[in-house]
């Protein structure tokens, strides 16, 4: 029997083995600790508000209307002091008047010592209690003292940080929003959004080119390629259609051989031709004398105009004095030559 007993506590004992209850199927596992909730955000005094670094990331506030900046949250204003309490009221008593004391039948004594009355032995311990001026002992005493304002740059407050500039400013108030722009990775042009493509503005900052910066390096691969762009017609020629001179020239001003020959004459008929002073009529070289086209733009008469005005000049002339004789002559009465003599 005792052997018996011993078998079946062993077997017991087996079946309550902390291994056994420990890989149990029935345990349960714990949930684990749910996140801690995200910190509030700061509460701000009027006119502050946050800021987003764009070089280090990091917050900062600023006051738009007076263009304070501050790396960390600015100090709320101090409370405003209760106003005051009124001066109490001035009150007669019984006891101050000397006729009602009379007419009661005392000496003019006034209370019987050790029963004031109510009213004035409470004015009195207001007026015992109440610190000078009759405000609050516990009011603020104002706002804190200049050298603990945050009142500073940025950067003076966190010397540590390496950082140039705390961002951008504050905008002023009532200013229109800032255009966004960005530099130039090859020429170093400050430009709005318009004048990049959608990719280049895209890209990080000192990286990005502009429109005109793309256009170039372009034309500069064709020209590696033996290929440019005529600067008039726009079109894409071999190296062959151009001069030596117009090839030589810098990307974007050089012109293929028509466009060249185009605008050659396009500058001698601008210069061939030359307004009469008379008729106003622009017309060529070959319209006018050699003596007419030498004079001042403006003044010349082309060979019409110079035949109109001496017929004109010789009408005019109806006699004409003769140097030997002293007589007054009609122009039948000379040859051409004695006739244009002075």
């Amino acid at each position: 029997s005792s052997s018996s007993s011993s078998s079946s506590s062993s077997s017991s004992w087996k079946q309550i083995s902390p291994s056994s209850r420990s890989h149990g199927g029935g345990a349960t596992p714990h949930p684990p600790p749910p996140p801690p909730p995200p910190d509030p955000p700061p509460i701000l005094p009027p006119g502050w508000y946050p800021y987003r670094d764009d070089r280090s990331g990091r917050t900062y506030y600023a006051h738009p209307a007076t263009g304070a900046t501050s790396w960390s949250v600015p100090p709320m204003p101090p409370p405003a002091p209760p106003p005051p309490p009124p001066p109490p009221r001035p009150s007669r008593l019984a006891s101050d008047s000397p006729s009602e004391d009379r007419s009661k039948g005392g000496d003019g004594g006034g209370a019987a010592p050790g029963k004031e009355e109510p009213l004035r032995t409470k004015e009195r311990a207001a007026a015992t209690n109440s610190p000078p001026g009759g405000a609050d002992a516990d009011a603020d005493d104002g706002p804190p003292p200049a050298s603990s304002v945050d009142a500073g740059a940025p950067s003076s407050m966190h010397p540590s940080v390496d950082i140039d500039d705390p961002g951008p400013a504050a905008p002023p108030v009532g200013a229109a929003a800032a255009v966004p722009r960005k530099t130039c990775a090859s020429c170093g042009l400050d430009a709005p959004r318009t004048h990049y493509s959608l990719g280049q503005y895209s890209r990080r900052s000192g990286a990005g080119k502009c429109l005109r910066c793309v256009e170039s390096a372009s034309e500069a691969a064709r020209l590696e390629r033996g290929r440019k762009t005529c600067v008039s017609c726009g079109a894409e020629r071999e190296r062959t259609e151009y001069s030596a001179s117009q090839w030589r020239r810098r990307v974007g001003t050089g012109r293929c051989a028509e466009c060249a020959e185009e605008e050659e004459r396009k500058k001698a008929a601008a210069t061939n031709a030359r307004e009469c002073g008379r008729c106003r009529l622009r017309k060529v070289r070959e319209e006018y004398s050699s003596v007419q086209w030498k004079r001042r733009m403006g003044t010349g008469r082309c060979l019409e105009c110079a035949r109109i005005e001496e017929e004109e000049r010789t009408e005019a002339i109806r006699f004409k004095p003769c140097e030997f004789c002293g007589e007054d002559r009609t122009q039948e009465e000379y040859s051409s030559t004695q006739w244009r003599r002075a």
